[in-house]
C-alpha cells in the first residue's frame, strides 16, 4: 500500500511542500500501523502540490478523502 501525501497548491517552496505532503502521509500510515496493518506492508510518500488526475500506464490507485472518527464511547 502506498500512501501519497499532497501539500496542496499554497505558496511554499518545494522543500516546504515535500516536507508537508510527507508529514500528511506519515499521519495516516502511523494510524494504519496502530490499528494492525503490518508496518512492512505500508510506503509513505510525501509530495508537492496537488494529487495527479489520472494512473500511469499499468498503475491502479484509488484517490480518496478518509475522514477518521473515534467510534469508542
Amino acid at each position: 500500500i502506498t500512501v501519497d501525501g499532497y501539500s496542496g497548491a499554497a505558496g511554499r517552496s518545494d522543500a516546504e511542500s515535500i516536507s508537508l505532503g510527507q508529514r500528511r502521509a506519515d499521519r495516516i500510515r502511523d494510524y494504519m500501523i496502530r490499528y494492525g496493518m503490518p508496518e512492512d506492508r505500508i510506503v509513505a510518500i510525501g509530495h508537492t502540490g496537488v494529487a495527479r488526475e489520472a494512473p500511469r500506464d499499468g498503475e491502479q490507485f484509488v484517490d480518496l478523502t478518509i475522514q477518521l472518527c473515534n467510534a469508542r464511547p
